[in-house]
């Protein structure tokens, strides 16, 4: 097993199965610079936020979600974000108004029922 693999006892539907986890380094984690650390942290609590919120502020009508972008091309350095952009399934960082769509989504009529969720629009990284 490769040193960055791990197995948990998963006992979901009252049988233990073994499901496979994975260490941020194979998913491009080795390259974060120092503060990786500090950087998931307040990424979970920005997730455990939007629930949080979703659950104080919905029954008054507040709908709270989240959008987790992936790489996106902006004025950074063109060769990171390339680099970055090859780690989505989609092989390419996301455009700034793909990520609009998705804003412009959740704000509409069409997401009325969407709330306390956590949106991925990463080019399929949360995916594998």
């Amino acid at each position: 097993m490769p040193p960055t693999t791990w197995w948990r006892p998963s006992h979901r539907y009252g049988r233990a199965r073994y499901r496979q986890h994975h260490q941020p380094r194979q998913h491009g984690g080795a390259d974060r610079p120092d503060g990786g650390a500090a950087y998931s942290a307040t990424k979970a609590a920005l997730a455990a936020l939007t629930r949080a919120w979703a659950a104080e502020f919905s029954p008054s009508g507040v709908r709270v979600n989240t959008i987790a972008p992936g790489p996106v091309v902006t004025a950074a350095d063109p060769e990171l974000i390339a680099q970055l952009g090859s780690t989505t399934l989609l092989d390419r960082p996301a455009q700034a108004n793909e990520i609009a769509e998705v804003i412009a989504f959740l704000a509409s009529s069409k997401a009325s029922y969407v709330t306390g969720a956590v949106i991925p629009a990463d080019g399929g990284r949360s995916a594998v």
